[in-house]
């Protein structure tokens, strides 16, 4: 049993990134040692960053067939996803090769990987409704992100949306496979997500809810998975600031056969619980000519594993 708490908090002076894709070949040739990237850590030179980045829109997001953050990085080139169950209750990341203790997990910009052993990372109860992109850095980020970020970052970035919906989504599948119980192998879930914005869009919101259950695939592969999660937004200073404050909670419970000691563990079962917040406030000060950036995040993993 563990039970894990991190905060982070970060101010930078300045934020300015450049890729390689969006410079001219010839003149990175004659001029790449005047080029840096100012990051909120350490300045580098462009040739030291090995940046491979790639974005997962929402447009791509849309045209896979998946219900999790889990689903749609199992598309992404380069990326290891060691998913030990259905549905999203579990999975490992790693990137190009990497173990997932050195992939960082970021939710616009705030550290969220598990402090004790990134073996959590990916248990959010973000929607894929509030995604605007998905940033994969690939390759060792460490002198800018810090921890965990030796073989690449993960940075999921939620969306702001100024307009009033309410969205409902209910699925049920099935193999039509029988159990032990002579019962169809099946899963089944609803979710809900509501934005809300005033008319001036100086304050927006949005909120989401979900139940998602399964009796499994296979002996021992139910779940049962509660996520809940809500953000707001406000646009201070006639715009030249924004403050962002996000929170979220997802109560998992599965079996875990196979999971770490097959074939023992066949009647082994896990319980992850998963609670994050974070505020972060940006903006453009015109006295100084500077952009600044404060954020403060905190996530809190219980994870209970009992093997039978």
């Amino acid at each position: 049993m563990k039970k894990v708490f991190l905060s982070l908090f970060s101010l930078s002076a300045s934020a300015l990134l450049y890729s390689q894709d969006s410079l001219n070949v010839d003149f990175l040739k004659i001029e790449e040692t005047s080029v840096s990237i100012q990051s909120n850590r350490v300045p580098l030179l462009l040739r030291e960053t090995g940046y491979n980045t790639t974005i997962i829109t929402q447009s791509d997001i849309k045209k896979i067939p998946g219900q999790t953050i889990n689903d749609v990085l199992a598309y992404a080139i380069g990326i290891d996803l060691r998913q030990r169950g259905i549905g999203g209750v579990q999975a490992d990341i790693g990137i190009q090769g990497s173990g997932f203790d050195q992939v960082l997990i970021l939710v616009n910009g705030v550290r969220v990987t598990d402090a004790q052993t990134g073996h959590n990372s990916l248990n959010l109860p973000i929607p894929l409704e509030a995604i605007d992109h998905i940033e994969v850095m690939k390759g060792a980020n460490a002198r800018r992100y810090g921890l965990n970020a030796m073989a690449g970052v993960i940075n999921i970035i939620t969306n702001t949306l100024q307009k009033n919906q309410v969205l409902v989504n209910v699925f049920s599948g099935s193999n039509f496979e029988k159990n032990r119980n002579n019962e169809f192998y099946s899963n089944q879930g609803a979710r809900i997500f509501a934005s809300i914005s005033n008319k001036s869009n100086t304050i927006s919101s949005w909120f989401s809810s979900g139940i998602d259950q399964s009796n499994g695939y296979r002996h021992n592969s139910d779940y049962l998975t509660y996520r809940n999660i809500g953000e707001i937004n406000f646009s201070l200073f006639k715009g030249k600031a924004k403050l962002n404050l996000l929170g979220g909670v997802v109560n998992n419970k599965f079996g875990a056969n196979g999971f770490y000691a097959a074939p023992g563990d066949s009647n082994s079962t896990e319980t992850v619980n998963t609670s994050l917040g974070n505020i972060k406030l940006t903006g453009l000060s015109s006295k100084l000519g500077i952009n600044y950036y404060v954020g403060l995040g905190s996530r809190m993993n219980y994870d209970h594993y009992i093997y039978r």
